[in-house]
């Protein structure tokens, strides 16, 4: 190894190691607000230390593999050792510590919805599955059952998260690796797990955005290696999860027309039927009499579920939902609609772009998932009925992105959506302190990355009209 490699290697790995610190810093003051009010709903019993040995379970066995691959490694370092031991600890400390902290959502929902199952019989439990919650059933399932045998709700919610969380981070790490045809990092694997908004969805909120974006990436992941089948696969699943999948349909389109060096398809236009076919999850409850029309109108039901025009997003459509925009009034259905058309507008001539450009110069791996990120951000920053954690996809896809470029700019596009992102949610586990401010400077960032992201964008463009005057 030469001194110039060995001098990139050292500096990366201290930029690793800023950032893991900065965000290890943040956590805990997290943590520390949400123990203050709420430490003394700790239960200690059986089900308690079955949901600890649980979550240490996975743990053990990432530390075990992952210190034989650090051990022998080329770089082995014993800081490198200290510090994947040290975030695993960190893991099981937060996983466990906020085991019984309660979010709004579960206590507004989750809670409502399984004890309602809980005094049905199990044929009412499934017939009543789309009049009690506004999810899709397929994640219902799984909470009537954990409800029926009389578990822990706030345990077992969580701990469902935390292992898909797992999953996820794993799936991140193989795109990482698959693209820079590298070997699986397990520090890098477990420092996905540690980044806040991830930490605060699993240890604190126990949210089923892990699902469908492990699904999704699963569906990117298939893309690129041109398995067709199982791409489609897991779109439907995500599907089936949540409608959110949309926004990495985009990049998967594109997959589906362009062609690689070889003059391969990515995607095949033959499978799409795959994807919609896995939504069949969803029908179980037909056999308990319930008709398949509410069961496939979830999403159109959903739509009308919350009447903000944001729920605390960071994006466009907060500052009217801030300046007192109200459903049912006039400017509420311009505004909506306006920005739908706009989402689309922008949609189509990134697009645009994205295919011109691949004309001229087949789109590398480390471009697509650039653009999958743009093309994510974008929905989430211009359209109505956005929430606040919505901007996940996006963060993972920059994660992924500074990883496999590393690079100044993929250093700050990945920083800056994992700031913003944590800082829209952060209110939600701080019960409100600050609220407006903090989503306020989540949407100042948010701006900021959607011009940095399209002066790139256009900055390709150019680079393709060059290349075209050039042939």
């Amino acid at each position: 190894m030469n001194t110039y490699t060995k001098t990139l290697v050292v500096d990366v790995f201290n930029k690793i190691l800023l950032a893991l610190s900065i965000f290890i810093s943040i956590s805990l003051i997290g943590v520390l607000l949400i123990l203050m009010p709420g430490f003394s709903t700790f239960v200690f019993d059986f089900e308690f230390f079955l949901y600890v040995f649980l979550v240490l379970v996975p743990l053990v066995l990432i530390g075990t593999f992952g210190t034989k691959k650090i051990i022998k490694s080329e770089k082995y370092k014993k800081l490198k050792l200290f510090a994947f031991w040290t975030i695993i600890s960190f893991i099981f400390v937060c996983t466990v510590v906020l085991a019984f902290y309660e979010s709004g959502d579960y206590v507004a929902f989750l809670n409502v919805w399984g004890t309602e199952y809980s005094q049905l019989s199990l044929k009412d439990a499934f017939y009543k599955i789309v009049d009690i919650s506004n999810y899709t059933p397929v994640y219902n399932y799984f909470l009537i059952f954990i409800y029926k045998i009389g578990a822990k709700g706030v345990l077992w919610i969580k701990y469902l998260t935390f292992i898909f969380s797992i999953g996820l981070g794993f799936v991140v790490e193989k795109i990482i690796t698959y693209i820079r045809k590298d070997e699986f990092n397990f520090l890098r694997f477990i420092f996905f797990m540690i980044v806040p908004p991830v930490l605060i969805e699993y240890a604190a909120w126990g949210q089923c955005d892990a699902i469908y974006v492990l699904f999704s990436l699963l569906a990117l992941y298939f893309a690129l290696k041109k398995k067709s089948k199982l791409s489609f696969m897991n779109i439907g699943l995500a599907f089936a999860f949540k409608l959110q999948f949309l926004f990495i349909v985009p990049i998967l389109f594109i997959l589906l027309i362009i062609k690689d060096e070889n003059g391969e398809h990515y995607l095949k236009w033959k499978d799409i039927w795959i994807a919609p076919l896995m939504y069949a999850i969803n029908l179980i409850p037909i056999f308990t009499g319930r008709n398949v029309l509410d069961l496939l109108l979830v999403y159109v039901n959903q739509v009308g579920f919350d009447n903000r025009i944001s729920g605390d997003c960071a994006n466009i459509c907060f500052i009217y939902f801030n300046a007192g925009v109200l459903y049912g009034s006039n400017i509420y259905s311009i505004l909506s609609y306006f920005h739908i058309f706009i989402t689309f507008v922008v949609m189509a001539i990134l697009l645009f772009i994205v295919l011109k450009y691949n004309k001229q110069k087949n789109l590398s791996f480390d471009e697509l998932i650039f653009f999958g990120m743009v093309f994510s951000f974008i929905m989430v920053f211009f359209m109505p009925k956005m929430i606040d954690r919505f901007y996940f996809i996006s963060m993972c896809l920059a994660l992924i992105y500074y990883f496999v470029k590393i690079d100044k700019y993929s250093r700050n596009i990945a920083l800056g959506l994992v700031f913003s992102q944590f800082l829209a949610m952060y209110p939600s586990i701080s019960y409100g302190v600050g609220r407006i401010i903090f989503i306020y400077i989540a949407l100042i960032i948010n701006f900021i990355l959607f011009v940095v992201m399209f002066v790139k964008v256009f900055n390709l463009r150019k680079n393709s009209d060059q290349i075209k005057a050039e042939g």
